[in-house]
């Protein structure tokens, strides 16, 4: 299956969007490949991620900091 979320910034006055992503997988224990598209059109992969985990990426590192998401 495929799911396809944006981050989009400075769509409110005086205001921040959340930049956390969210999907949800089901049963699935984990996500068998994410890919990044960033601004200028460059794709990150990143595969076999553990599900119910938060995860911070960043641009050319890949993931740099993961945690439990109760």
């Amino acid at each position: 299956r495929q799911q396809l979320r944006e981050v989009r910034a400075g769509t409110g006055y005086l205001s921040q969007d959340d930049q956390r992503l969210h999907f949800g997988l089901g049963p699935e224990p984990r996500v068998q490949r994410l890919v990044i598209r960033w601004p200028d059109g460059e794709e990150e992969v990143l595969q076999d991620i553990a599900a119910n985990r938060l995860i911070k990426v960043e641009r050319s590192k890949g993931i740099v900091a993961e945690g439990f998401v109760r």
